[in-house]
């Protein structure tokens, strides 16, 4: 499923279920996003538990490639390259990620990140909303998950979704020792959460244009 965005013109975002190969693309990203030398998470671990599911977020642009095709010297040559390639290829970048974790019935959403070049453009809600559509589907009954008591804006967006404190983990985070908010949905299979997931999902449909 492929979606426009309003407020980033001439981009395309896909959702895809991670796989090994985006793994080297997801690190450099965790890197970027968390300012660290090293990825905040094992990816290639992950991957390989039964329980886990990694989503990301592919935009997809199209990039001018008339500019390098005019430097070829030979204009025959220049003929037969451009039958070959059209004047636009697509670039596939990753922007984002969330992890789930399935234990027993519930869903625990153990990491999610939007690149810091793409944030409050709406792109935290769809993977929010990828996330919480596969766990429905695996008739999962509940979400939750950690959240620095100091992260406002992330508590904010997991509150639209229908997350609730229930509780404080103290000294949570291994870097600083902050402690972390847990946070939990209701039943995501009952009347009232689905209607509330599927208002959020209309809403998204005024920043994203859904095309295909």
């Amino acid at each position: 499923m492929l979606f426009i965005s309003k407020k980033i013109p001439n981009k395309k975002f896909r959702i895809k279920l991670m796989k090994n190969k985006h793994i080297d693309d997801c690190e450099k990203l965790d890197k970027k996003i968390f300012n660290s030398n090293s990825s905040r998470t094992d990816f290639n671990k992950e991957l390989n538990k039964n329980n886990t599911e990694y989503f990301i977020l592919i935009m997809e642009d199209k990039i001018n490639i008339s500019l390098t095709l005019s430097k070829v010297k030979f204009y025959i040559l220049h003929i037969l390259l451009k039958s070959f390639f059209s004047k636009y290829q697509t670039e596939f970048k990753i922007v984002g990620y969330i992890g789930l974790w399935y234990v027993l019935d519930e869903v625990h959403i153990v990491s999610i990140a939007v690149d810091n070049d793409y944030r409050s453009c709406g792109l935290g809600e769809f993977l929010m909303i990828g996330a919480i559509d596969s766990a429905i589907n695996n008739s999962s009954e509940l979400l939750t998950l950690e959240v620095r008591v100091s992260n406002h804006k992330a508590q904010k967006l997991y509150s639209k979704f229908g997350f609730k404190q229930k509780g404080v983990r103290k000294n949570y985070y291994l870097d600083d020792r902050e402690d972390a908010l847990i946070m939990t949905t209701e039943s995501i299979l009952n009347s009232n959460y689905q209607n509330l997931f599927d208002n959020i999902y209309q809403n998204q449909l005024n920043i994203y244009n859904e095309f295909s």
